[in-house]
């Protein structure tokens, strides 16, 4: 399972930069606690890695997505990358906005994904708060 890490903040969208909407990456929503997610599903003999996407060549995030069984990521533009999850993979989504995400529920039926949607009031929830051990499990 690939735990995706979201990158640092271009100076192009700080306060100072040119971007229209400011912020990006980890500044707008970030799942914390990362690295003991990743301990915990280690402990459950679940086979897991913190990416962070933007640190690679499309031609790396290509073989990384294809070669992983699944993702865990919160809602944002890393999951653009699950078309090249390879079908019967596992998408499980934090989504703090609100809502479900239609779109992203049709892209996982037409790739043939398996989505788990968990809705969150915080930009900035805990990896810790979803049992993702127990929903890999159910799913593999």
């Amino acid at each position: 399972m690939l735990l995706l890490k979201r990158s640092e903040m271009p100076a192009y969208y700080s306060e100072n930069g040119q971007a229209r909407k400011k912020g990006y990456g980890k500044s707008r929503r970030s799942m914390l606690h990362l690295e003991e997610g990743m301990q915990l599903l280690r402990e459950h003999e679940i086979s897991a890695t913190i990416y962070e996407p933007g640190k690679y060549s499309l031609v790396e995030q290509i073989h990384t997505f294809y070669n992983a069984d699944g993702v865990i990521a919160i809602r944002g533009a890393d999951l653009a990358n699950m078309l090249w999850l390879r079908p019967g993979s596992l998408v499980l989504m934090v989504n703090p906005m609100g809502k479900g995400s239609f779109h992203i529920y049709n892209y996982c039926c037409i790739l043939k994904l398996f989505l788990v949607e968990r809705l969150t009031e915080t930009d900035f929830p805990s990896f810790l708060d979803f049992q993702f051990d127990k929903l890999i499990k159910t799913y593999a």
